[in-house]
This record gives C-alpha cells, structure tokens and sequence, in this order.
C-alpha cells in the first residue's frame, strides 16, 4: 500500500468534502457506492470548511471516524497473513495526510501555522 495507497485514498475516496454528503452527493461519497451512506453522520457532524477542512486535525477526524472500518480490515488482513508491514502503514498514513492537504491548498486555504 505504501505512500501511493494512502495518496490515492485520500485524493478518491476520504476527502475533505465527504463533509457535504447529507446536503450533496460529492464525488468522493459516490466513490463509495452502496457504502456511501456511512459518510451521512459524519456531514452532520463537520460543517464543510469547518474542523473538517483543518490541516492536522481534519484528517485525523476522518481517519476516527473509519476506524472501526480500518481496524476491521486489519483483523482481516493479519488473520489472512497479508497484513504490510508497519513501515507501508506509516507510509500511507504520509500520503493521505499529503493528499489532504493539497486538497486544501487547491480549495484556496492558505498553508499557515493553525492552532490545534
């Protein structure tokens, strides 16, 4: 999976606008198909451009949110023998987080230093 998997599931599929989805279906959310549904709660949650569209703990919110999504698929994955190693996790975690805010920067938000 690496950097290029996190990359490309931040930049497809878990995006900053996944907030929009109970007001509009956004591409990312149509990305999910059937699934798309799980996004509806956290759009209730995150007002778009709000905590959602911050550069560290916007992510962070998507990546607790999917948790029991993420740590069900590792259960699969380390009982199936697949599991990557650690270093490709961190990796991915590298990518979606560059992912995210390039997102940010093409939505004109400013690169600055943000109090948590």
């Amino acid at each position: 999976m690496g950097r290029g998997g996190g990359y490309l599931a931040g930049t497809l599929l878990v995006t900053p606008d996944v907030d929009h989805y109970p007001r509009y279906r956004t591409r990312p959310v149509q990305s999910w198909g059937r699934l798309g549904f799980i996004w509806i709660f956290y759009g209730l949650l995150f007002r778009h451009r709000g905590l959602s569209h911050n550069r560290i703990l916007g992510p962070l919110t998507r990546i607790v949110y999917l948790s029991p999504l993420l740590l069900s698929l590792g259960l699969l994955l380390e009982r199936s023998g697949l599991m990557p190693p650690a270093g490709a996790l961190w990796g991915a975690l590298a990518g979606y987080y560059l992912s995210q805010w390039l997102h940010l920067w093409l939505d004109g938000i400013p690169l600055r230093i943000e109090r948590l």
